[in-house]
């Protein structure tokens, strides 16, 4: 009987190595793909597609990415310094939010329905990055539960 429970106990600690591998390389993938699209929608940004105005699926994107940088250092694979995270103000869409779309569109209701997501999601971030690099990392789900994007901004400011 010891035997047999040593066996078992030693299947499922294999399984759970073979479960965690596979659960770091989906994370790897994840970090890569996310950076991967960064520079891709950089790359298109340097082309004229005949769109005029701000470009809300790359400012969303860019917001994605960030959350799959977040898995990886939740993960430990990669690790972030503070400075290399951007304030609400600085990103594409804070930007635009603050500038010309803040001008142009402040006035509409749906404008400060971003501004307070916009700004958790990288107050979010930043205390993510900075618990991990103390020691205090909180559990995943728990915090990614808390980084929500903004909301999508509604149809009169899309036709910006």
């Amino acid at each position: 009987m010891a035997t047999e429970l040593d066996s078992s106990l030693s299947s499922i600690a294999s399984m759970a190595e073979q479960t965690d591998a596979a659960a770091a390389e989906m994370i790897s993938a994840n970090v890569f793909i996310g950076d991967e699209s960064a520079r891709q929608f950089e790359r298109i940004g340097q082309f004229d597609l005949g769109r005029s105005g701000f470009d809300f699926d790359r400012a969303m994107a860019n917001h994605i990415v960030w959350k799959s940088r977040l898995r990886g250092v939740l993960a430990g694979q990669i690790k972030l310094a503070r400075e290399a995270v951007p304030d609400a103000h600085h990103c594409s869409l804070g930007q635009w939010y603050h500038g010309d779309g803040g001008e142009r569109y402040g006035h509409l209701p749906a404008m400060h329905e971003i501004e307070a997501p916009h700004e958790d999601f990288y107050r979010q971030v930043l205390r993510t990055v900075e618990s991990h690099g103390a020691g205090r990392a909180m559990r995943p789900s728990r915090r990614f539960k808390r980084l929500a994007c903004c909301p999508r901004p509604s149809s009169p400011i899309l036709r910006c």
